[in-house]
Order: C-alpha cells, then sequence, then structure tokens
C-alpha cells in the first residue's frame, strides 16, 4: 500500500469527524475486522482501559458524552450468552464506511 492510499482512508475518516483520533480509527477498524466480538474481548485486543473503550465506542455509536449525538458507525447488542457484555456490530453507515476504507 502506497502513501497515498492511506491519505485516501484518512480522508473517508474525516468525512463522518474531520477530528477523528488516530485511536478511534483504530477501534473503527477493530471492530470492521472482528465484528460481533464483545466489548471485554477488543478492550483486550486493543490493550486500552475499559473508559476509553466506552468513550469510543460511544463516540462511534449513537451517543457520544454528554448527550452529543455519536457517529452511527457501530450499535451495540446485549450478549444472549452474558446479559452484562455487550457485542459491536457495524450499522449500515459503518459497513459504507468499511467498504469506502477497503476501496481506498
Amino acid at each position: 500500500m502506497d502513501l497515498s492510499q492511506y491519505l485516501k482512508a484518512l480522508e473517508a475518516f474525516k468525512a463522518h469527524d474531520p477530528f477523528m483520533s488516530a485511536q478511534l480509527m483504530e477501534v473503527f477498524i477493530t471492530v470492521c475486522l472482528n465484528e460481533g466480538q464483545s466489548a471485554q474481548a477488543l478492550e483486550l485486543q486493543l490493550a486500552i482501559p475499559k473508559s476509553t473503550l466506552s468513550r469510543h465506542l460511544g463516540h462511534l455509536g449513537p451517543r457520544y458524552r454528554r448527550g452529543a449525538q455519536g457517529l452511527q458507525l457501530i450499535r451495540l447488542e446485549e450478549n444472549p450468552a452474558d446479559r452484562r457484555s455487550k457485542l459491536v456490530y457495524l450499522t449500515d453507515r459503518g459497513q459504507a464506511l468499511r467498504e469506502a476504507l477497503i476501496r481506498a
């Protein structure tokens, strides 16, 4: 992959949030690669604190901090095997971003 492809991928992210951090991009890409995985598994895989992951999932999801609207790229669903746990999936909007990243 040449550097121009990285710029195209960054442009796809910027279309959703011009100030998106690299760590937030990493969380989104990890969800893309592990859709349906639990938030706890993502926390271990990314090696970030639970509070940071929770904040990032909120930003990528329907509701961000202080009631602000999130990016609506992911959704959290209750884990049927453990109701305390949440599974992370892409929304249609998230799937569209994933496809844009693949094409970049």
